[in-house]
């Protein structure tokens, strides 16, 4: 069918007259919780990078091991951050595409129940896609934002 969404793509059911308030505040309680597991997210990233390099400084402090056994330890906890790291941070960036999608569903449902051309939000279509994850999520971000900006109008 025509109709049916694409992977990423987010899908909402068109809205009978007058219920776009009740369809904006359902996808702003998904938006709402999906920042918060950005934020939670976030957090978890830079404390696992705070408490490796901790457990890598006193392993070295306290113990005065051969300078090749310190060399594996710290390799191994490296990996461990950098493989952390580069998961929380593609968790993180799938999130933003997500939201920056729900972003212009929102936008879009309030341009119709509120008659206006403002956009109520815009973090992360306009902040988020310099700051954070690589050009790919970046572009994916904007690229299914603007295709449910269309389908909605069409």
């Amino acid at each position: 069918m025509g109709s049916e969404p694409a992977d990423n793509e987010a899908y909402t059911p068109p809205c009978r007259n007058g219920a776009e308030r009740d369809v904006i505040y359902l996808l702003l309680v998904e938006y709402n919780t999906l920042r918060d597991e950005v934020i939670a997210r976030t957090s978890i990233r830079g404390q696992t990078a705070t408490v490796m390099v901790t457990i890598g400084a006193l392993f070295v402090a306290l113990y005065k091991a051969p300078i090749g056994t310190i060399a594996i330890v710290v390799a191994v906890l490296l990996l461990m951050g950098v493989g952390n790291w580069a998961r929380m941070g593609a968790m993180v960036s799938a999130l933003d595409a997500r939201l920056a999608v729900l972003e212009g569903r929102i936008n879009d449902l309030a341009a119709i129940a509120y008659d206006t051309n403002s956009p109520l939000l815009t973090w992360e279509q306009d902040v988020c896609k310099s700051t954070r994850g690589s050009p790919f999520f970046l572009k994916s971000s904007r690229a299914l934002a603007a295709k449910n900006r269309h389908s909605l109008r069409s």
